[in-house]
């Protein structure tokens, strides 16, 4: 009975380790990928980074307390009751393996692919009373919905941020300047896009992340009648350390 007991404790000792391994890895997971390595801007907006101290903190003192618990086993006291830890185990787990062999990237073309807008919601007159060649795609996009007359973009330049996003049935020439825009996290992230013009297009692959600089003109894309971005100057550029716009 007592060589039974010692493999009971010695049981319950070594699933409170891998208890404090897995949460303390999650604490930290959290804390120095998500928080100071900025994974945390490809998954929530950055105003709920709270959330994310707040489970760093959580999970650590999870890890604390079943440290706690070894070093009680270790002095020889009871071990509790071990039934249900393994499954527990295996589902605290699984969250952790999957952060380290899913790598953190924003949102993109594959996202953005079939549900793409180009147009938004209007925005109000005094969200845009600021230089024009500091919008980005959506603040163009809600200048576009409020105008009474799409031509007097015409000739308005324009310097603009955005990924490379192409369907077969574009024009050779023309591309979605695209950006995704994320209001909590990326559950209810939207894709949308500003149609540009450019003599290289079709050398451009999707995905890569470009500085526009041009002019609108009032044309066509697709079946809409909108300002299309005439390219004058694209240089590939690193993605954005903030992919998203925080509408």
């Amino acid at each position: 009975m007592a060589h039974t007991h010692e493999d009971s404790g010695a049981t319950m000792l070594g699933r409170r380790l891998v208890q404090a391994s897995i949460t303390l890895g999650l604490a930290a997971y959290f804390a120095l990928d998500l928080l100071f390595g900025g994974g945390l801007r490809n998954y929530i907006n950055v105003e709920l980074e709270w959330l994310i101290v707040l489970a760093a903190a959580l999970f650590a003192l999870l890890a604390a307390a079943s440290l706690v618990e070894c070093a009680r086993l270790l002095r020889g006291g009871a071990g509790g009751h071990a039934h249900g830890r393994l499954v527990s185990l295996t589902v605290l787990g699984i969250p952790l393996v999957l952060a380290v062999i899913i790598p953190d990237v924003p949102l993109g073309a594959d996202a953005a692919r079939g549900r793409l807008s180009t147009s938004v919601q209007p925005a109000s007159f005094q969200t845009l009373q600021r230089d024009p060649l500091s919008y980005n795609v959506l603040d163009w996009l809600r200048a576009f919905s409020r105008a009474a007359d799409l031509a007097n973009f015409d000739g308005q330049e324009a310097r603009l941020l955005g990924f490379v996003y192409r369907e077969l049935a574009y024009p050779e020439d023309t591309f979605l300047l695209a950006r995704i825009t994320l209001s909590c996290c990326v559950a209810d992230a939207s894709a949308i896009g500003l149609p540009v013009r450019y003599e290289g297009a079709a050398a451009l692959a999707a995905d890569q992340w470009v500085q526009v600089r041009g002019r609108f003109r009032l044309g066509n894309f697709g079946d809409e009648r909108l300002p299309v971005l005439e390219a004058e100057e694209i240089s590939p550029v690193e993605p954005p350390s903030q992919p998203y716009i925080y509408p």
